[in-house]
């Protein structure tokens, strides 16, 4: 069942089949467990990602003007911004 649906997944997305794959099982009855999780596939590597929760936050009493607030978040949430990396910097390794 979990190889038909593998797939399936790949002839409709072209993913492959490792991607496919793993979707597949995450479709299937012994995955019921599995919510609400940020996952990532790599080749034949899965991940497990942290998620991410609020940190910071505004809010103006007098009501929003709009394009007003945006010019606020940036001056309030800078310090709190996340750096822009790409994924070689995370995975600094081949994939095996």
């Amino acid at each position: 069942m979990t190889d038909m649906l593998a797939e399936k997944i790949v002839a409709a997305t072209g993913a492959g089949m490792g991607i496919g794959g793993e979707v597949a099982i995450l479709c299937a009855d012994e995955s019921k467990d599995i919510s609400g999780e940020v996952l990532s596939v790599r080749k034949n590597e899965g991940f497990l990602f942290s998620k991410p929760y609020p940190i910071r936050g505004i809010r103006r009493a007098e009501g929003g003007v709009p394009g007003s607030t945006a010019f606020d978040l940036y001056p309030a949430f800078s310090s709190s911004f996340t750096k822009l990396v790409r994924s070689t910097d995370v995975f600094n390794w081949d994939s095996v």
